[in-house]
């Protein structure tokens, strides 16, 4: 959720991974 486009939010597991766009 830092700015990745709110893609984090969708998947919500990858929040922890800045490296990957979702």
């Amino acid at each position: 959720m830092k700015g990745q486009k709110g893609k984090t939010i969708r998947k919500g597991k990858n929040v922890k991974s800045p490296r990957k766009p979702y």
